[in-house]
């Protein structure tokens, strides 16, 4: 995601989901070969530090961006234990922007999330 300028209207934000670079990494590789086509041609490891950087990037612009309100959203507890995550969302966006939000739950597939890290520090 490249965000060259803040959105213009005060108030505009929303979730940024964080989740570990190095299943980031990993997913992106097997997506890449699941369907026959090129990907970064970089060391996995030069990978996941260009994705670490880039979400680092992506937090200060949204920190120095005084008019964007943003919640940080941690991907593998949304899909592990979703409502915790889904009521903070709820709570920060409102339910006037969620209407349904009592169904957000029935769309997270735990199916989806193949390539977990334990032991990542992907919130800090």
């Amino acid at each position: 995601m490249a965000l060259d300028k803040p959105p213009a209207v005060r108030g505009e934000g929303g979730a940024l989901g964080l989740r570990p670079v190095e299943e980031v990494a990993r997913s992106q590789h097997d997506m890449v070969r699941r369907l026959g086509t090129r990907g970064a041609e970089l060391d996995p490891r030069q990978l996941q530090r260009g994705l670490a950087a880039h979400r680092e990037e992506i937090r200060r612009w949204l920190d120095a961006a005084g008019h964007v309100d943003w919640i940080a959203v941690d991907y593998p507890t949304l899909i592990r234990i979703p409502a915790p995550e889904i009521s903070r969302i709820v709570a920060f966006l409102g339910t006037d922007r969620l209407p349904a939000a009592g169904e957000m739950g029935a769309v997270i597939d735990p199916a989806l999330h193949r390539r977990r890290e334990t032991n990542s520090p992907h919130l800090t």
